[in-house]
């Protein structure tokens, strides 16, 4: 969402490690809203290295985030954490 509350992008996208990196590595810094689940221990972090800030919500109370214009949506989760991935070690390319 933009300043006014208009949604610029929304989608989905495979919870992956190569996923994430193509996604965000090549794009400026963002806010990024995503829900507390299995795979945000590993997803936030790997976020804030890539240079966005990172708001991991609590899916009760995703709704009042969104409705806040200043608040992106929360990315969608789709697979699983990747095998032997470690967000220390995360390649950034």
């Amino acid at each position: 969402m933009d300043d006014h509350g208009t949604i610029v992008e929304q989608g989905r996208l495979l919870t992956t490690q190569d996923a994430f990196l193509r996604r965000f590595s090549g794009m400026a810094a963002a806010r990024i809203a995503i829900e507390v689940w299995t795979h945000s221990p590993w997803v936030a972090p790997l976020l804030k290295r890539l240079g966005h800030e990172v708001i991991v919500a609590n899916p009760r109370k995703v709704r009042a985030v969104i409705r806040n214009s200043s608040e992106p949506e929360p990315i969608k989760k789709r697979t699983r954490r990747p095998t032997g991935y470690s967000a220390s070690s995360a390649k950034l390319t």
